[in-house]
């Protein structure tokens, strides 16, 4: 007898929405309940006042994770805060969440990891299976074409299918496909025309039967308009508790829009993720504080980018370097909203003191210089106070760095961002202290691409954190100094301005949002249209050199080759490099990109060291979304086969003609 056969209709009705917040029903003990957790980079979790302690820590954003392009330290990430989930008594964290970056003003970009859709994949999977080994379920989030936070709960996403399955549920698939999740969540905005949580074409047609998924679908937090309506579109469980859901789906039964068949579905899906939790509980295993903040602090190293190092100026060299910025005392380690995760204040070092502690004998300098407390693109804006002092520090010292960036208040969910150039008073304090001084670094702290073209000319140096978590202060000084070398490639396009990018700077429509660019969404429209771009997606500096050598392409059946490489450490510095593999259909049949992203690896060498890469291509490499046939196609002809350090510099190029089965 199955389970939901003992549940009185009364009590599956209940079972279809929260319990309050975070929590499901345990309908008086017949279920184990399931506590839910807003965090996708640490649990969200404020603290009441500083001396409670709370066991959680800040991991750096997605988006941080996503310039790491590092399959491991990713998973490692997925097993550190499924560790704090321990800890807490909580069974599934909410994330993560892998919209695609269509735009560099969505507001919760730095909670995505990249603009392209097999990286977000790939990497996905890896923080799903980290976090789930451990026995904490994940959501993964936000299904679908939830790219825009203005109006999110009313703007529809107008999108053709061909998009929509290349572009924006294509890393979905992946993740369903390579790592399981638990759960996945449903969007604020409608998707065609209907609101994503009652969408059946959307969550019944496209998720359940064309991407095979046979878990829970919660809802976003308010994202349900008529319950009925979401259970016969498939969704499960409506979050959170609402006393229009019990009304609402007697009244879809009364009036035919759902029976008990449609009910059973989702009772069944969520009574199975109760057993499925239950089970997990017995297996959980967390790691130790100190392997946590350990694993912090090697994916914010990991996905830091040095983006301008203008005759080696780093790793730090001087003896009498003055850090300027309020940021190097009080960094913006993560954005806003339901992903802000509160700590501890001790639990972040100011810079000053992470450099003295690996360079001692350093002279440091520091001046506050600005505040940017209470101060957005929206108001006033930054408060500069003690220039002079600032500029002078600047002046007589062997190399000045200073701290900008964006702030959780500027970069959050439920708004966009208005521009993505610094705050103006930021842009103009760098020309300043540029002025002062021909050794300038500059640190950008920020959860999405910035327009640096104001001050990129006039500054020596360039790193770029991103919001890099608890650790990020230790991270930075350990890329400065060389302790660590930097290794971190832009896992989205920096555009020269807003105006650039795909969808350029304007709202067009305030109730709909047209998908007119079709696939050509970040680095695809870059490279297809020779739009000149700012830093190319794939972009990232190192203090190595590498050699590539002895490239092979092989082919090993219909439609399947492998591509292999030798990579060399050819400096005298231990290093890491992310090979990049692109593919690009010379004979193209429909309209395709000039390259697409198939294939990566980020690899660690010594100095000196030589390693082989091995790539396999299978006929998904060639494949687009054909909407005649609905399914992924493979047309045959000649395509190119391009090894790059980033999408705009290659290293090896081949052709080789694909033949139809």
């Amino acid at each position: 007898m199955k389970k939901n056969q003992k549940l009185t209709i009364k009590e599956k009705l209940k079972l279809l929405v929260l319990n309050g917040q975070f929590t499901t029903y345990d309908l008086d003990g017949k279920i184990s309940p399931i506590e839910l957790s807003d965090g996708p980079n640490g649990i969200r979790k404020g603290l009441v006042e500083e001396s409670e302690q709370v066991n959680i820590h800040c991991y750096p954003a997605l988006s941080v994770l996503g310039n790491s392009w590092d399959r491991e330290v990713i998973y490692n990430v997925g097993e550190a805060i499924a560790s704090d989930c321990i800890d807490n008594n909580i069974d599934i964290i909410l994330g993560p969440g892998i919209n695609i970056k269509r735009t560099p003003v969505c507001g919760r970009n730095f909670e995505y990891f990249s603009e392209d859709a097999y990286l977000a994949g790939e990497l996905a999977s890896e923080y799903v299976s980290g976090c789930q080994n451990r026995g904490i379920g994940t959501c993964l989030k936000h299904f679908a074409a939830n790219n825009r936070e203005y109006d999110r709960l009313f703007r529809t996403s107008e999108v053709d299918l061909r998009t929509f399955r290349e572009i924006y549920t294509k890393a979905f698939e992946m993740v369903i496909q390579k790592a399981d999740p638990y759960s996945i969540m449903c969007s604020y905005n409608p998707v065609n025309g209907i609101n994503a949580s009652e969408n059946e074409w959307l969550l019944r047609g496209i998720l359940r039967r064309e991407l095979q998924y046979e878990g829970v679908v919660f809802s976003d937090w308010g994202a349900v308009h008529n319950h009925a309506l979401a259970v016969k579109a498939s969704l499960d469980i409506r979050c959170p508790y609402s006393t229009n859901s019990e009304l609402e789906l007697k009244d879809g039964i009364k009036k035919g829009i759902i029976n008990e068949v449609y009910i059973d579905e989702s009772v069944n899906r969520i009574l199975e993720l109760s057993d499925k939790v239950e089970k997990a509980r017995k297996k959980r295993s967390p790691l130790d504080d100190t392997d946590r903040y350990n694993i912090a602090l090697r994916a914010a190293e990991s996905g830091c980018v040095l983006l301008k190092n203008e005759n080696g100026l780093l790793p730090i060299k001087a003896k009498k370097i003055t850090v300027l910025g309020e940021l190097s005392e009080s960094p913006s380690y993560a954005g806003g909203g339901s992903a802000e995760v509160v700590i501890e204040k001790k639990r972040i070092k100011s810079l000053v003191q992470c450099i003295q502690e690996i360079n001692p004998e350093t002279e440091i300098y520091y001046e506050k210089l600005y505040s940017r407390e209470n101060c957005t693109h929206r108001t006033a804006g930054v408060r500069v106070f003690n220039e002079p002092k600032g500029l002078s520090l600047a002046y007589d010292s062997e190399l000045t760095i200073l701290i900008v960036g964006d702030t959780f208040s500027e970069e959050t969910e439920s708004m966009d961002r208005t521009s993505i150039k610094l705050n103006a008073h930021l842009e103009k304090l760098i020309c300043n202290v540029a002025q002062k001084t021909k050794k300038l670094v500059v640190v950008v702290e920020a959860g999405s691409a910035i327009d640096m073209t104001a001050w990129i000319d006039k500054v020596q140096a360039v790193v770029y954190t991103g919001f890099a978590g608890e650790a990020i202060n230790e991270a930075l000084a350990n890329i400065l100094t060389g302790k660590t070398n930097p290794s971190g490639r832009l896992s989205e396009t920096f555009p020269r301005c807003l105006e650039d990018t795909p969808i350029g700077g304007k709202l067009e429509n305030p109730y709909a949002d047209r998908y007119k660019e079709g696939v050509f969404v970040g680095y695809r429209h870059y490279v297809t249209n020779n739009v000149p771009v700012l830093f190319p997606f794939g972009y990232g500096l190192s203090y190595s050199t590498f050699k590539y050598s002895n490239f092979n392409v092989k082919e090993i059946k219909k439609q399947e080759y492998c591509v292999s490489f030798d990579v060399e450490n050819i400096s005298n510095i231990d290093g890491a490099e992310v090979c990049q593999l692109y593919v690009d259909n010379i004979d193209m049949k429909v309209e395709r990109p000039r390259r697409e992203l198939r294939r990566f690896d980020k690899i660690y060498l010594k100095s000196g060291e030589k390693k082989k890469v091995s790539f396999h291509l299978d006929k998904d490499c060639f494949a687009y979304f054909n909407i005649c046939y609905n399914t992924w196609h493979v047309d045959e002809g000649r395509y190119e086969i391009i090894v790059a350090k980033n999408v705009n510099t290659d290293i090896f190029m081949k052709k080789i003609y694909v033949k139809q089965f």
